[in-house]
Parts: C-alpha cells; sequence; structure tokens
C-alpha cells in the first residue's frame, strides 16, 4: 500500500511539474506602443501592491499589469517630479517610492 501511494505522489508530482514548466513562459516585451513614456529604462522597481515601476529619460512610469500610467514633471501638479530623467528608484521600509 505504501509502495502505491508513493508511486501515485511521483506520478501526480511530476504530471504538474511537466504542466507548470511547459507553459510558454517568455517575458513580455513592454515599449512606447504600450503607453511606456520612453524606450530607455533606467530602473526598475516593484512594490508591494505587485505595480511595476519604470523610471526613464522621460518620466516615471507605473505598469499595472494591463497599462501604464505617466508620471512627468509638470509643476502646476501637486508633488511634481524633480525632472523628468528618473535614474534610480528605491522602495523604502514603509513601501515609499523615492
Amino acid at each position: 500500500m505504501y509502495r502505491f501511494k508513493l508511486f501515485t505522489f511521483i506520478i501526480i508530482y511530476f504530471s504538474f511539474y511537466s504542466f507548470i514548466f511547459s507553459q510558454d513562459m517568455e517575458p513580455e516585451m513592454l515599449s512606447v506602443k504600450d503607453g511606456l513614456s520612453q524606450n530607455t529604462v533606467q530602473c526598475i522597481v516593484q512594490d508591494a501592491r505587485g505595480f511595476l515601476w519604470f523610471g526613464t529619460q522621460d518620466g516615471l512610469n507605473r505598469y499595472d499589469g494591463y497599462r501604464f500610467t505617466v508620471y512627468k514633471n509638470i509643476l502646476a501638479t501637486k508633488n511634481p517630479l524633480s525632472d523628468n530623467f528618473v535614474t534610480a528608484l528605491f522602495l523604502d521600509n514603509q513601501g515609499r517610492l523615492w
């Protein structure tokens, strides 16, 4: 009985393993055609909510898996970026993006 259970477990495990790794898992290529503000990405960080943040030469871009939201240095807005050329991104211990 023990051998049967072990054999069944092994079959299920390897079936699941082969299914997972047989899926098409190529990285998705994103560009200005998808809404990215500029194709030259300087830095990337992922926050606790799963958003990907891209620093480019033309603004800060937030990607939610479907579309981009672009943040730029516009002085009329509340809390504008200091510059559109974003060279580094950092998440602190409280989850704030710097």
